[in-house]
């Protein structure tokens, strides 16, 4: 017989939790998002694309392993905290810090950088040497 109707409560991200489980296995290191997307332009006025691209392939070369995000995805699912921010990986503390230095108004004026200005800048924040 087994729970059924009210006695059995749901648990936010139960079902949807235990469907992750099931789809882990063995991947690749790189997500599908870098093979399925068509390269960006070479010539752009937007260079934002390359530049995410950069910064994420050279977040790949060290990559976080899924289990450090998925131990925290079951703390919040086996917890009962109202967080609604939780912060995963070794640099994310760094990176949230370095942006709350900021005011908007230089971020969007990072944003009008030159490429060189901008490989200069991730260098100087995070040690990151870029390949645009």
């Amino acid at each position: 017989m087994g729970l059924r109707g009210a006695e059995r409560v749901p648990r936010p991200g139960g079902a949807r939790l235990q469907r992750a489980r099931r789809h882990r296995g063995a991947r690749s290191h790189r997500p599908p998002i870098f093979t399925k997307a068509p390269p960006p332009p070479t010539h752009s006025f937007y260079p934002h694309g390359r530049r995410l691209r950069a910064l994420f392939a050279a977040a790949l070369a060290k990559p976080v392993p899924p289990s450090v995000v998925g131990d925290v995805v079951r703390d919040i699912v086996d917890g009962d905290s109202w967080q609604l921010r939780y912060l995963v990986g070794p640099d994310t503390e760094l990176r949230l810090k370095a942006r709350q230095s900021k005011t908007d108004e230089q971020v969007i004026a990072e944003a009008a950088q030159s490429d060189d200005e901008f490989l200069a800048r991730i260098k100087r924040e995070s040690g990151l040497d870029l390949v645009l």
